[in-house]
């Protein structure tokens, strides 16, 4: 069947969870593993999402209920874990078609545009041999590197060795400052710098929202953190002395 759909690569698995920001560290903890976009919300499917990198190895879409009208909760109920693969495909109206005509799918959601997938359209299908399915438009010709999506430069940046070097702070205060800036637009906050702010003091300061500051910080200093090191950088005092030790390399 998956000939006849015009199947080009496997683009995601996808598992469901309760927990998002949990199960996205589970992941994360894998060696190698990186978090390629998200963590973030798709309106279309009621979902919160999050997407990892596998060491080159596929990727993962972790997917929690957003709402409790999310059509994920039922599958949820019963466990949850392992739920859908998608693949991509050059036209998917063509793809959908051929699947319910050819090879007797139900159509299950029908062809619309997804925000999580930089705007390109996805449909769902569900078949006796395969169970539940999602087909999504691939990238045009050019943005498409070997088997993988286009990578979203927003969303991550190259290992530490391939970044220029950045020159390091001229006082410990002006590293603090840019840290103090991105942690208080992360968390919605409005910290000083001569506080030391933490994990258990900052009722903002959750598990995802955690991911969220360690992401920002990278790309504030154009940096890499390993995923060894997210669980040791609970305060602001930890992340500003781990910069300074790392850009002053």
């Amino acid at each position: 069947m998956f000939e006849g759909l015009g199947i080009l690569y496997l683009d995601h698995f996808a598992v469901v969870t309760g927990d998002l920001s949990r199960t996205l560290q589970d992941y994360l903890s894998l060696p190698g593993c990186r978090l390629w976009r998200g963590p973030g919300e798709n309106d279309a499917q009621d979902v919160r999402f999050a997407f990892v990198e596998l060491r080159g190895q596929g990727t993962i879409e972790i997917l929690a209920p957003l709402s409790k009208r999310s059509p994920i909760l039922n599958y949820l109920s019963k466990g949850g874990g392992a739920y859908h693969l998608c693949f991509a495909v050059h036209n998917l109206d063509e793809a959908v078609n051929a699947a319910v005509e050819r090879y007797n799918a139900r159509l299950v959601v029908p062809p619309r545009t997804d925000n999580a997938y930089h705007g390109r359209r996805v449909a769902f299908l569900f078949h006796l041999d395969h169970g539940l399915f999602e087909l999504v438009e691939a990238f045009p010709p050019g943005s498409v590197i070997g088997n993988k999506k286009k990578i979203d430069q927003s969303a991550t940046l190259p290992s530490n060795s391939a970044l220029p070097k950045r020159p390091p702070a001229k006082a410990d205060d002006a590293l603090r400052a840019s840290l103090l800036m991105v942690f208080n637009k992360t968390m919605n906050t409005t910290y000083t710098i001569d506080q030391d702010v933490t994990m258990e003091t900052c009722n903002s300061w959750d598990s995802l929202k955690h991911l969220m500051l360690i992401m920002a910080v990278e790309q504030e200093f154009s940096l890499r953190i390993d995923a060894s090191m997210i669980e040791k950088l609970k305060s602001l005092s930890s992340i500003s002395n781990y910069l300074t030790e790392v850009l002053g390399e």
